[in-house]
């Protein structure tokens, strides 16, 4: 039996990685993970492009329906998620792999709730991202929240992808307010 607090499927879309993580969280925090991964859609759907941008948008989101498909009895078993996050990256083909992630999660478990998350908003749950700037620092920042916000033990080979699924679903419903600078 999960503990008490709301289960989360929380997705991370790269170029051409999909990064899943389930995981019960509460008061901000994961209280179980119950699924974590990172998956090459375009090597697991066989293709052997490496440049991503020369497949067409069709075809990646048929790779990414594939690579749902299959993880489907893991991700939707026991305790069902109650929430579906994913991030929103710029540009037209990230939304439209998002929205084709939103659409698999309404048809698998009607009425789930849905929601995309900006690439900073995820850092909510922290207090916001810091002093990091840049690419690459957010990465390593977003590694370092996140050993924060997992029971310890959990997630020993938390890469970027994953932390920033654990980012995410920490941060659903945690409203950071604007204000002035160092408030």
């Amino acid at each position: 039996m999960a503990a008490a607090g709301k289960t989360v499927l929380s997705c991370d879309l790269g170029i051409r990685n999909l990064a899943l993580a389930k995981l019960t969280v509460r008061g901000g925090r994961v209280v179980t993970v119950h699924h974590a991964s990172v998956h090459d859609i375009v090597a697991e759907g066989g293709c052997t492009a490496r440049n991503c941008k020369s497949i067409p948008q069709d075809r990646m989101i048929g790779y990414l329906a594939e690579c749902l498909s299959a993880l489907e009895p893991e991700l939707l078993c026991d305790p069902p998620p109650a929430h579906l996050v994913v991030e929103c990256q710029p540009g037209r083909r990230f939304a439209a792999l998002a929205s084709a992630v939103l659409m698999w999660g309404r048809l698998r478990v009607p009425g789930l709730p849905l929601r995309q998350m900006s690439p900073l908003a995820k850092f909510n749950c922290v207090g916001g991202h810091g002093r990091a700037k840049g690419h690459a620092a957010l990465k390593k920042y977003a590694i370092e929240c996140a050993r924060g916000l997992v029971p310890e033990g959990e997630l020993a080979d938390l890469n970027d992808h994953v932390a920033d699924c654990v980012l995410q679903a920490c941060s659903l419903g945690v409203v950071r307010r604007r204000g002035k600078k160092g408030a």
